[in-house]
């Protein structure tokens, strides 16, 4: 008896394999789903579709590189006084001149603001006490 290398041999065919995915001259792979997408004619050097995931991480990562190729850039400032004082002059300037966007703001995002205001006392309080005793 001769033996068979393949046991299924006689039974039913096997379905063809899916050919892997073909991307022609006008279409590429996305660098972020993988997926085919056609480059814009303004920017033929287009490497990443325009899903709003992938341009998401597309932007995060180049935030990622440009931060690693300029580590000193924002240091200098957040460390200088004079920029923090009036950096808090302009947002206090800015906050009387639109009380109305406040507002708004607040309503919009009243669940969230409660929660920001308790937390907020609770220190304040905690801090009063501490200065107190």
């Amino acid at each position: 008896m001769e033996d068979n290398p393949n046991p299924n041999q006689g039974s039913e065919p096997e379905a063809p394999e899916p050919a892997p995915l073909q991307i022609g001259a006008a279409t590429r792979a996305c660098l972020i789903c993988l997926g085919p997408f056609t480059p814009s004619k303004y920017r033929p050097a287009q490497q990443v579709c325009s899903k709003p995931e992938c341009q998401k991480e597309r932007q995060r990562r180049n935030i990622r590189i440009w931060n690693e190729r300029n580590p000193a850039y924002f240091r200098h400032i957040h460390a200088n006084p004079y920029w923090r004082e009036k950096r808090s002059e302009r947002s206090r300037q800015w906050r009387l001149a639109h009380p109305e966007r406040i507002r708004e703001y607040r309503m919009l995002h009243r669940e969230h603001y409660r929660l920001y205001m308790r937390e907020y006392m609770r220190q304040y309080r905690k801090r009063r006490q501490q200065e107190v005793a």
